[in-house]
């Protein structure tokens, strides 16, 4: 399971990779607030409000209803842009996994043969970093 992050003014977006949904939704909960600079009495209040939301993705997994329900809680500090599987992401599923795919490969899709060299572009340009954080 991938996220992909990128605070309000639109840096370099960062992508990770989990185990599964629930690690992710652990991850996000946890640390990711901590990542963007939030601390404190903000970060527990984003905690608190946020918790019911990281109980429905536990449960039922990433949708795109629960994306929008936590970026209306931490922007402008940070967005999800992005979450889902690498199948949804070479599917180009979505607006950010389409501009991505397209950037590799000027497809709608990566295949197969193509997903070695995909990650390869993905670890140059997304992958979490000392630079990207």
């Amino acid at each position: 399971m991938g996220c992909a992050t990128e605070d309000g003014a639109g840096t370099r977006p960062v992508l990770q990779w989990f185990r599964d949904h629930v690690e992710l939704s652990a991850y996000l909960w946890r640390m990711e607030p901590q990542r963007w600079g939030i601390k404190l009495n903000e970060l527990t209040d984003l905690k608190e409000s946020s918790r019911p939301i990281y109980t429905q993705l536990d449960v039922f997994g990433p949708n795109e209803e629960l994306r929008q329900a936590l970026n209306a809680l931490t922007l402008p500090a940070y967005g999800i842009l992005w979450w889902g599987s690498f199948t949804d992401l070479c599917a180009g599923n979505s607006d950010w996994s389409r501009h991505w795919v397209s950037a590799f490969t000027n497809n709608d899709t990566v295949d197969e043969e193509q997903q070695e060299a995909f990650v390869a572009f993905l670890r140059d340009h997304l992958l979490a970093n000392a630079s990207a954080t």
